[in-house]
């Protein structure tokens, strides 16, 4: 792992270029491994946050009008400078995450199946024709980007979770805003540097650094059409009642680990089944349930007695036993 502790101050990536932010506001970025600040990144103000949405805005005509085989070259381009420069990324998620070296290569190597299904595009992109549908009427569908978009990645992986929620985007004629954790924004930037080295025009991939204003102003803002958001539950809600009250198409995805609102009964069933179903001789039984609190340990627990009574009430031997 490379340990630097030199302390770098981060900017913005607006318009295909890494720029000093405004505000006068910055956030610490930790080396988890050793508690050592290695950067200062910027937290934009709403003028830059517009500005980055101007930008983008700009470039989403020619960048939606380029062919998809066009588009394709580019992210192939992106493809192989991700694999060329993996040494170097997973230094980086190393150092500003404190993952080991064969996580933050799994965490590139998941990335790289994101980029590999938004080089499909061309084929992805074909619509529907319907003949004689009605009244020797014909119709057809097409697909078509949406514009401007906005990513909200989380800290836990800087560069699988971005990937996942912006190559397609971008590969379908999109212009996207990527706002990273302020943990993690090293990584982000990386990832920039790399897109313009591809050949992406300017203005197409933006990371704009911020806290919840930004996050705010991107929800509010009539530019953006649609928000992609993988995070903690409590923030997932605020985005999706957020972002849909302003009639943007929002994906929020929220923590998967948390059974305290799950539907018990239905989480009850399923253990049942994937831990005794034949015989609990099944490769892939389950042997652990881990309840959220006491209180939603004894509430299954209960449901587990009720199933194991029915069953038992249900059965009966044939007459001749």
């Amino acid at each position: 792992m490379v340990r630097n502790t030199e302390v770098k101050e981060l900017g913005h990536f607006i318009n295909g270029k890494v720029v000093a932010g405004k505000s006068g506001r910055f956030s610490d970025v930790y080396n988890p491994s050793s508690g050592i600040v290695i950067a200062k990144v910027p937290l934009a103000t709403k003028g830059e946050v517009q500005e980055a949405m101007y930008t983008a805005q700009k470039a989403f005509p020619a960048w939606r009008t380029l062919s998809a085989g066009k588009r394709t070259e580019i992210i192939l381009r992106f493809r192989s400078l991700l694999i060329d420069r993996m040494d170097a990324l997973m230094n980086m998620i190393c150092t500003e995450s404190g993952k080991t070296i064969k996580e933050a290569k799994g965490e590139i190597t998941q990335g790289l199946a994101s980029v590999d299904l938004a080089i499909n595009v061309p084929h992805l992109l074909k619509g529907e024709y319907a003949v004689n549908i009605g009244g020797n009427i014909n119709a057809y569908s097409a697909k078509e980007p949406l514009g401007v978009v906005a990513a909200i990645s989380p800290f836990n992986c800087p560069v699988m979770v971005p990937l996942a929620i912006t190559s397609m985007a971008i590969a379908v004629g999109n212009c996207v805003i990527l706002k990273p954790s302020e943990r993690v924004p090293c990584s982000a930037l990386f990832l920039s540097e790399l897109w313009k080295e591809a050949g992406l025009p300017d203005g197409v991939w933006t990371v704009i650094n911020g806290d919840k204003g930004t996050v705010l102003e991107l929800l509010a803002n009539p530019a953006i059409q649609a928000i992609s958001f993988v995070g903690s539950t409590p923030v997932a809600d605020i985005i999706y009642t957020t972002g849909s009250k302003y009639g943007k198409r929002v994906t929020a995805l929220g923590s998967g680990t948390d059974m305290v609102d799950a539907e018990l009964e239905q989480a009850a069933n399923a253990f049942l089944g994937a831990a005794y179903g034949v015989a609990s001789q099944h490769c892939m039984a389950i042997s652990t349930i881990m309840p959220v609190g006491e209180e939603t340990a004894n509430k299954i627990s209960k449901k587990w007695i009720e199933q194991d009574n029915e069953s038992a009430s249900s059965f009966a031997f044939p007459s001749n036993h």
